[in-house]
């Protein structure tokens, strides 16, 4: 399979029509030469990249995404940067399970089984199976070259659409997954009929596209990151895309970890894109130097991303459902 192109000719959300909001977003990866176009639906509010990437899209996801991790090779894995940058995500991974506790009573760490869809790496898949869960899976579309073996945790390649465990599971979730998919709905509704047990609970996060820092930076907000996020959710966006997948949406919250503003400092300064930096090749003292300014540009913003939060503007969207609810045709 290779990349295709597909047009939207009306919302797939809620049939309305579309209109151009960015003209001209830049592929921050370069793995793409033209610029690629967001439109917003003047109905729900939905964005949507269109024309948009279908199909195999591997061929936009370089051998420096996230979601590969760094080189073990490299000159400081191993050392103490390394040790902060895996502690850092691992702040992130206890926040978003405090979230879901929080909004639906459902402790991971208690339950029988858990299911990270759009795993990546595995990492958060190992992190689960730390806090005790007997039975922790992973799913992705991609074998990623830089995947490795997790202890307790089992990574399956596959799309969401085939996959149909035995058992359900207690805990599934989509981190930053739903914005990637060609289409969310279906997707939703495939979790919530196949593979969220009855009495399970799924919590899905994507970029704020109401947000005040997409109303701020505009085509530079780090969030767009066109074209691998095919479409961009507000609050009301992602809760019809849950409802109309039949699920019971339980809690929306608008926040971002204390001490990760995610999108902040690479939307105010590219260079230190966090997705780059910790694997990007070079002498040893410059990548050191690199990855402390990101640290200082992060404590920096910190304060910045809490005032956001508590005004109901952070950048980051969390969705807690159930299965139930009357399915929609």
């Amino acid at each position: 399979m290779t990349a295709t192109i597909r047009t939207h000719l009306a919302c797939p959300l809620c049939g309305g029509g579309l209109r151009v909001r960015y003209p001209d977003l830049p592929d921050r990866f370069e793995t793409s030469v033209a610029p690629w176009r967001l439109d917003e639906c003047s109905g729900c509010g939905l964005g949507m990249i269109n024309p948009a990437p279908a199909g195999d899209q591997s061929c936009y996801y370089p051998s420096s995404y996230l979601s590969q991790e760094g080189d073990a090779s490299g000159p400081v894995a191993g050392g103490l940067l390394s040790r902060l940058e895996r502690s850092y995500r691992f702040d992130q991974y206890r926040y978003d399970f405090r979230l879901l506790a929080a909004a639906s009573g459902v402790d991971v760490a208690r339950s029988a089984s858990y299911l990270d869809v759009g795993c990546g790496s595995g990492e958060r898949v190992e992190y689960a199976a730390g806090l005790g869960v007997p039975h922790a899976v992973g799913i992705d579309r991609y074998r990623f070259a830089k995947q490795l073996p997790r202890a307790n945790a089992e990574l399956v390649t596959s799309e969401i659409v085939d996959f149909r465990p035995e058992e359900r599971f207690a805990v599934v979730s989509m981190f930053h997954v739903l914005e990637h998919v060609e289409e969310p709905v279906a997707v939703l509704r495939h979790l919530g009929e196949h593979v969220v047990a009855e009495d399970g609970v799924l919590i899905v996060q994507v970029p704020n596209y109401g947000s005040a820092e997409r109303r701020l930076f505009g085509r530079r907000w780090f969030g767009m990151d066109a074209p691998r996020h095919l479409f961009q959710f507000d609050e009301r966006t992602v809760r019809r895309a849950c409802e109309e997948a039949g699920l019971d949406v339980v809690a929306v919250r608008k926040a971002n970890a204390p001490l990760h503003p995610v999108t902040l400092v690479p939307s105010l300064l590219p260079a230190l894109d966090v997705q780059r930096i910790w694997v990007r090749p070079g002498r040893a003292w410059r990548k050191v130097i690199v990855q402390a300014l990101w640290a200082l540009a992060t404590a920096v913003a910190i304060p910045v991303a809490w005032l956001q939060q508590v005004t109901g503007n952070a950048s980051m969207l969390t969705v807690v459902a159930r299965p139930g609810g009357r399915l929609r045709p």
